[in-house]
């Protein structure tokens, strides 16, 4: 299951740096392929936090993760970057669809939308 935390249908202003959206997933980690396309574009991996292994950290300042503090304890977790300055992201309604593999070869997908304005 792919879930986002503030819905399927979303709404930015265009004073915003970067579009985030924030999600979770109860795919079994590690994943397989994790991407999302935005307007049914070339697809984009984005990273979904693991559990915390025990034991010293590996990123910069012994984090843990390559998240660093936004998804830190959060396995499953996620957050979708979208550059405003993106070449498929367009003024009003967008289409983004997501798609997890787990290590079996199931692929979850969630398909939403959000304005741009």
């Amino acid at each position: 299951m792919i879930e986002l935390f503030y819905g399927n249908r979303q709404q930015f202003q265009l004073r915003h740096g970067d579009i985030n959206i924030l999600g979770q997933t109860d795919v079994c980690q590690p994943v397989k392929r994790s991407e999302y396309r935005l307007n049914d574009a070339t697809p984009i991996h984005f990273y979904i936090e693991r559990e915390t292994p025990p034991g010293e950290g590996k990123y910069a300042w012994d984090c843990k993760t390559p998240s660093i503090f936004r998804l830190r304890d959060c396995p499953g977790s996620f957050n979708l970057e979208i550059p405003v300055d993106s070449p498929n992201l367009q003024e009003g309604w967008n289409r983004i669809s997501i798609e997890i593999e787990d290590p079996d070869g199931t692929v979850d997908t969630l398909a939403a939308e959000f304005n741009w304005n």
